[in-house]
């Protein structure tokens, strides 16, 4: 009966040591099918291009070395993009939105390729502007991620496949621009979590501007208690508004009254603006008393 016992102990252990090595061996062994990382350098650019010519750039995708070569299938496709008013970037079809799109415009190559570890792949973009196309910032975006393979996994393999995708912004100006953007109005919201300013923008012009917001946050009455910050904002794009908000999570405000202040920079060879705002930290209210038994019983 010991021996028994034994026998499937050891018969366990060599089921759970077979396991281990088979992992092991899953783990180690070459991914020549597996698409390596890679990068996209630069993520955008600004490309400016008169009505009835075209221009000619590129941008690379670089995958990283690896001790165990991997190589992998890269696609490449067109996108339509904007700003939301709270700063989040979204995606449509090429054509599909009202958006001033350059998608028409733009033929690139290539759009599928095959990639190895350490290799570096340049894609051309040649953008062709209309004739008698109205002066302004035109947008497009490409896609660039990995094929899944094509080759079914093993009968009882569970696979778990993580696909990663880039999308490359291409802004395409067609002179003349110019931005007009102002700082409308600052908020300091203190009333969930963390402290946060709220600041909102504005942009009149047909050129998109790049904000940089300088804040600080002083305490009413109280020396030496200044925390300053800067942000680089998302960005405001031509006829549009935006209400974007920066988490301050490094601050610990006490209770008490505050001042917070922020100069915008939109990097347009214009003056800073500037704005303050009057806010308030309220102390964390007190957790409530449990009623006693004598007062369930003696209401």
């Amino acid at each position: 009966m010991h021996i028994a016992k034994l026998r499937s102990k050891n018969r366990k252990l060599v089921l759970l040591l077979g396991l281990g090595m088979a992992v092991h061996v899953s783990l180690s062994s070459p991914l020549l099918c597996q698409t390596p990382a890679f990068s996209v350098n630069p993520g955008k650019m600004e490309l400016e291009v008169n009505p009835g010519t075209e221009k000619t750039a590129a941008f690379e995708i670089t995958a990283a070395s690896a001790p165990v070569p991997e190589r992998g299938r890269i696609m490449v496709s067109q996108t339509d993009w904007s700003i939301l008013e709270d700063g989040s970037l979204t995606f449509k079809q090429p054509g599909s939105s009202q958006e001033p799109s350059a998608s028409s415009w733009i033929t690139f190559s290539p759009s599928a390729f095959t990639l190895e570890s350490a290799q570096t792949q340049l894609v051309r973009i040649t953008v062709t502007v209309p004739q008698k196309t109205p002066p302004g910032v035109y947008r497009t975006g490409l896609f660039v991620q990995e094929r899944p393979s094509a080759t079914p996994p093993e009968a009882g393999l569970r696979v778990i496949n993580v696909r990663v995708r880039y999308v490359f912004l291409l802004y395409v100006i067609v002179p003349p621009v110019s931005s007009h953007a102002e700082l409308v109005n600052l908020e300091a919201d203190t009333s969930n979590g963390p402290p946060q300013l709220i600041c909102e923008m504005k942009n009149t012009g047909n050129r998109h501007a790049r904000p940089l917001v300088f804040w600080s946050i002083r305490r009413d009455g109280v020396a030496e208690t200044e925390s300053r910050g800067k942000v680089e904002a998302t960005v405001l794009l031509p006829d549009a508004t935006m209400r974007e908000a920066y988490s301050l999570q490094q601050l610990s405000l006490a209770p008490g009254r505050y001042q917070a202040s922020v100069f915008v920079d939109f990097q347009d060879g214009k003056p800073q603006q500037s704005m303050s705002r009057d806010f308030e930290v309220l102390a964390p209210a007190s957790p409530a008393l449990k009623p006693s038994v004598e007062e369930l019983v003696h209401p």
